[in-house]
């Protein structure tokens, strides 16, 4: 994926954030952030936009390439579901990665995890944000 390709993808997020007064993605050299303060504010703007399902798998998804971990009990407050409706979306992502040789292994207490080979994550990591 091409530098330039992200950069008009963050742009595109972040005139739609502007709509809502939150300062989007912050490019910074060569890292990308959002600040604390604004995160919070992105998640108050979930709660006001509920999201279908593939749209709550998408975020469960950019947030596993993001942190190679999520946490149900943080996850579904945020998105403001129920424990049966993340597991359900979990579920179903289980069943879309194994298309592409990934998984996601859980550990008690430690979060679920993406696992797999690295170059494939990436690709798919990068199509995600193209999409």
């Amino acid at each position: 994926m091409k530098r330039r390709s992200i950069m008009m993808n963050v742009d595109t997020i972040n005139m739609f954030l502007k709509n809502y007064k939150i300062n989007g993605i912050i490019k910074e050299e060569n890292y990308l952030y959002i600040d604390e303060r604004e995160f919070i504010k992105i998640k108050k703007l979930l709660t006001h936009a509920p999201l279908r399902p593939i749209e709550r798998r998408d975020y469960i998804l950019l947030k596993l390439f993001f942190t190679n971990k999520i946490r149900l009990n943080s996850n579904f407050i945020e998105l403001n579901l129920t424990r049966r409706t993340l597991n359900y979306d979990i579920n179903k992502l289980k069943d879309y990665l194994k298309k592409y040789n990934l998984e996601l292994n859980s550990l008690p207490s430690k979060g679920i995890f993406l696992v797999g080979e690295e170059k494939t994550i990436r690709e798919l990591f990068a199509n995600y944000l193209t999409k």
